[in-house]
């Protein structure tokens, strides 16, 4: 028997306590939709199984959200099942890796009540007989697919004894058919018991919530008939399902099996009653959250000049590493995976070079344009001017300013900046000093200074190449 992964997410004491990037207001307000919701279809008798998309980017921390979410959830007395998509993506059929979660995760919230384990154990059965039965079923479908006709066209085509052959071939999948309706309609009557039982506890409120996370990281084949299952087996009133995904990545799920020119927003749409799409981050909140996970917010490894980068002439930064890489990040136009990934790429560096110390602009900078220019890199590297003048084209209009934090006036854009760092990361110590000596901007003498003083940047580019070799695969908190 496969050995199913670990869980990788302890659940919290105290929900959202570290959370730095405030999403506990999300949960808040997705809580209170939810069980309004609920309570508006009970009073109206309506259909009352609901299905929620919650839209949010790589970077959010989705995983995060959802445990600490689910955790506020069980302590007002609600019932939470989470289930890790990716974790069990390994088996064939989703509703194995789902039940599993299911008999383990409602076990304990069922308690010693003989008629709620009778339920359970009823749902289990059916949930057993519907994965035994199912793989006939599909291969059906997939005749029908394949050929155009189902298993009565082709009877119908065939010899007398091949006749024979297909007509006890279309009995036994009519029969498994019959087989697995009945085994849904079990499934669904257990379910609906197992809510009732929730309902007449006082301990416990409904709606009973499920999570599902992760679905966007699995083989497409896998989030599909995990979509399909959800959809068809799980429509039971008091059942609601919260599955947490990035849409985009989960659209090219679906392209990936049905094709380029397939809908895949269309699809997705019916799986769904409803989509939330996290609130866009705050640049200088999420830049603070991150430097802070890698240690990079107040390292004596780190020397920056006292310059503020800021999108207007008010200099006040919080922090100066914080204000420089939000300002590059927002200047090189990273995704929130483009900013983790070049915080790793500078951690992968700080790993390989002992206690030596860098000059953070200059560090950032190559850093950044390995993780979002690395077509133009190697030219960059072999100080082509061709490169320059490419990397001085993709930036738009610059509204960014570098000046003095004790407020001076001396102003420089960031963008001219980036490149004379690239500029000078091929110099020698002896022209770099010639140079200092002769250049009037304040600015680029404080950048320049700082440089001489911790030595030349030249391998600067060297060591993000190789650092940027093993930073992928980074995975949010």
């Amino acid at each position: 028997m496969t050995k199913k992964r670990p869980a990788i997410s302890p659940q919290p004491t105290t929900p959202f306590e570290n959370d730095k990037l405030r999403r506990a207001a999300s949960a808040e307000y997705l809580t209170e939709y939810l069980l309004g919701k609920h309570a508006t279809r009970k009073e109206r008798n309506d259909s009352n199984s609901f299905i929620l998309n919650v839209n949010a980017p790589w970077g959010i921390g989705k995983t995060y959200f959802l445990t600490n979410w689910a955790e506020s959830l069980r302590q007002r007395g609600y019932v939470v099942v989470v289930f890790d998509a990716w974790q069990n993506d390994y088996c064939e059929q989703p509703l194995i890796g789902f039940m599993s979660e299911v008999e383990e995760q409602l076990t304990s919230a069922l308690g010693r009540t003989t008629k709620a384990r009778a339920s359970l154990t009823k749902l289990l059965d059916s949930g057993k007989k519907i994965v035994s039965v199912a793989p006939a079923i599909i291969a059906a479908t997939a005749v029908k697919q394949l050929t155009g006709m189902t298993t009565d066209n082709i009877g119908d085509m065939a010899t007398a004894s091949a006749g024979e052959v297909a007509e006890k071939i279309r009995d036994k999948l009519y029969e498994q058919n019959k087989e697995t309706k009945a085994a849904i309609a079990s499934f669904k009557s257990s379910l609906s018991s197992i809510v009732t039982h929730f309902e007449e506890d006082s301990k416990s409120k409904l709606p009973i919530f499920f999570f599902v996370d992760e679905l966007d990281r699995c083989r497409p084949n896998y989030a599909i008939e995990l979509l399909e299952t959800v959809k068809h087996l799980f429509g039971v009133n008091g059942v609601y399902f919260v599955i947490a995904t990035d849409t985009e990545q989960l659209c090219a799920s679906v392209n990936a099996v049905y094709g380029e020119r397939f809908s895949a927003d269309k699809y997705l749409r019916r799986f769904f009653h409803a989509e939330y799409t996290f609130p866009t981050l705050d640049n200088e909140l999420y830049t603070d959250y991150l430097l802070s996970k890698f240690g990079l917010q107040n390292s004596d490894r780190l020397v920056t000049p006292s310059l503020s980068p800021k999108r207007t002439f008010n200099i006040s930064p919080p922090n100066q590493n914080s204000s420089f890489f939000c300002a590059i990040s927002d200047l090189f136009g990273l995704t929130l995976r483009d900013q983790e990934q070049t915080a790793e790429i500078i951690d992968a560096v700080f790993l390989t070079t002992g206690d030596r110390k860098f000059h953070f602009p200059a560090l950032l900078t190559w850093a950044a344009i390995k993780q979002s220019r690395s077509d133009i890199f190697k030219d960059l590297y072999d100080s082509s001017a061709r490169g320059l003048k490419k990397l001085q084209d993709s930036f738009k209009k610059d509204t960014h300013y570098v000046g003095h934090s004790d407020g001076r006036t001396s102003l420089k854009n960031l963008s001219d900046i980036v490149c004379r760092i690239v500029e000078w990361t091929h110099e020698t110590q002896e022209r770099l000093y010639e140079r200092y000596n002769h250049i009037s901007h304040s600015v680029d003498n404080a950048i320049l200074g700082l440089a001489l003083n911790q030595g030349t940047f030249g391998d600067y580019p060297e060591l993000v190449s190789n650092a940027s070799s093993i930073s992928r695969g980074v995975k949010s908190v």
